[in-house]
């Protein structure tokens, strides 16, 4: 029988993310598999803090004034040298930058889920800590690609794509539109509904998919963008979308722990991020076989190809979103059935049951 391990994550926050969404799942294969898991967050864990323990998982919060705290790295020592860990993962800048300067004598791996930006790759205080780091674990096929042209060592690069989990007892289409018709409180006779969740940190997102609505509506008078997702400028995104549209054309959700549950029930999903790895709301929607409208970016044709597994778009081109929905709309059945290879698409890449025992096998340092 395989030895059980003990293996500690440490991330800046615990509200919802895709880093937060994925070391969800990962936690609880490992704590099925019967490992024992830690969670550090630098700042006071959030919702998914609460999931994590409810599923078993042990959660301390290291209490982060500001950035960089001298504390934290204080706090951080002391936990990998009390708990003796198996393996530390950090998953954002932040806590690269602690474990960088902490130089953990067990293994370390650090996540790179984005390689541009004020936290990616180019930033060179984070190149100079990370090559302590005994494995890099690169979101994307893109990213690996850039961080080897960057100078990365391969032998230390692997990648773990993002991941879905199947929710038990999930629902059926029209189960699905069933439950989101009760919750919106709509009709028979009302029209389609379109879904966008993400996290609300940057408003342009959020002003882009509100007047793209807003142009769907000219053609199809009675629809609905039900955005879903919390963030630091969530109120703000609610006060633009009043503002800027008619009533009644976007409808806010925030956070919700059962939004698996109305993908299925959308006529379409829309995805505005640019992120490197594959959002995991794209994901779950393409698993579920409802139709999606992605954003461009690097590495996103690895699941969708124009026309036969969904539709692509730049994330600020509005007539884009609009023609692509719009094809959607007019041969829902046609895109349903583009939607079903859309599913066999990111099952045969993204399963939890592919990705999560090549991951546990990365930590440990097992031969791949």
């Amino acid at each position: 029988m395989e030895a059980m391990a003990h293996f500690l994550h440490v991330i800046a926050d615990l509200e919802y993310g895709g880093a937060q969404s994925q070391l969800l799942r990962l936690t609880k294969f490992a704590l099925d598999a019967g490992d024992r898991v830690k969670v550090a967050s630098l700042r006071r864990p959030g919702p998914v803090g609460a999931l994590l323990e409810q599923i078993g998982a042990e959660v301390v919060w290291l209490r982060q004034r500001f950035a960089p705290d001298p504390l934290v790295l204080g706090r951080l020592m002391k936990l990998i040298g009390e708990q003796k860990p198996d393996a530390v993962q950090t998953w954002d800048f932040p806590t690269g930058l602690y474990l960088g300067a902490a130089r953990p004598s067990c293994r370390w791996a650090h996540t790179v889920r984005e390689t541009s930006g004020p936290h990616g790759w180019r930033n060179s205080a984070l190149h100079r800590l990370l090559r302590g780091a005994s494995v890099v674990l690169a979101s994307d096929e893109q990213i690996h690609t850039r961080l080897v042209t960057r100078g990365v060592d391969q032998a230390r690069l692997k990648v773990i794509p993002n991941l879905y989990a199947d929710r038990n007892g999930a629902l059926d289409r029209a189960a699905a539109r069933e439950l989101l018709s009760c919750r919106l409180g709509l009709s028979e006779d009302d029209g389609p509904v379109l879904g966008v969740v993400g996290r609300w940190d940057c408003i342009e997102r959020v002003r882009e998919v509100a007047w793209a609505a807003d142009l769907v509506r000219v053609i199809r008078p009675r629809v609905r963008l039900v955005v879903a997702g919390g963030g630091s400028q969530l109120n703000r995104c609610v006060r633009f979308a009043r503002s800027a549209t008619a009533p009644g054309v976007v409808q806010f959700l925030g956070t919700r722990e059962d939004w698996q549950d109305f993908t299925p029930g959308f006529d379409a999903i829309w995805c505005p991020s640019e992120s490197s790895s594959t959002p995991i709301p794209l994901l779950e929607a393409m698993q579920a076989g409802t139709p999606v409208v992605a954003a461009t970016a690097p590495g996103r044709e690895s699941v969708i190809e124009e026309g036969a597994t969904g539709w692509l778009t730049t994330w600020n081109d509005r007539a884009g979103w609009v023609r692509a929905t719009e094809q959607i709309l007019r041969d829902l059945d046609g895109a349903l059935e583009v939607a079903s290879e859309g599913a066999k698409r990111v099952s045969t890449r993204h399963a939890i049951e592919t990705i999560a025992p090549k991951h546990r096998a990365i930590l440990l340092g097992a031969s791949q």
